[in-house]
C-alpha cells in the first residue's frame, strides 16, 4: 500500500488544509448524498400532504449538503490539479 506522502496519487492521499485522504472525502461525499437522497424523500411526502414548511425544512438541509459536496470536490481538484501530489510540509 503506498503512503500519503509518497507523492503516488493513492486513494490514501492527503488533501491539502483538510489533512484527510481522497478516500476519507470519499466516504463524506458519500454520507451527504444519503442525506441529500433522504431529505428529498421526505421533501416528497411533506409537499403531497400540504406541509410545505417541513419541505422547505429538507431543501435547507439539501443545500447545506450541496455546498458542503463543493466544497469536498473542490479540494479534489485541488489535488488533481497538482498532478496528484501533495504538498511538501
Amino acid at each position: 500500500m503506498n503512503s500519503e506522502k509518497d507523492g503516488s496519487g493513492t486513494a490514501n492521499e492527503t488533501v491539502p488544509g483538510e489533512g484527510r485522504s481522497a478516500r476519507q472525502i470519499g466516504h463524506d461525499l458519500n454520507n451527504c448524498l444519503g442525506v441529500v437522497g433522504g431529505r428529498a424523500e421526505l421533501a416528497r411526502l411533506h409537499i403531497e400532504r400540504g406541509n410545505l414548511d417541513g419541505a422547505r425544512k429538507g431543501l435547507e438541509v439539501i443545500l447545506g449538503q450541496i455546498e458542503r459536496m463543493k466544497e469536498l470536490t473542490d479540494a479534489l481538484r485541488g489535488v488533481e490539479a497538482r498532478g496528484g501530489e501533495t504538498p511538501a510540509g
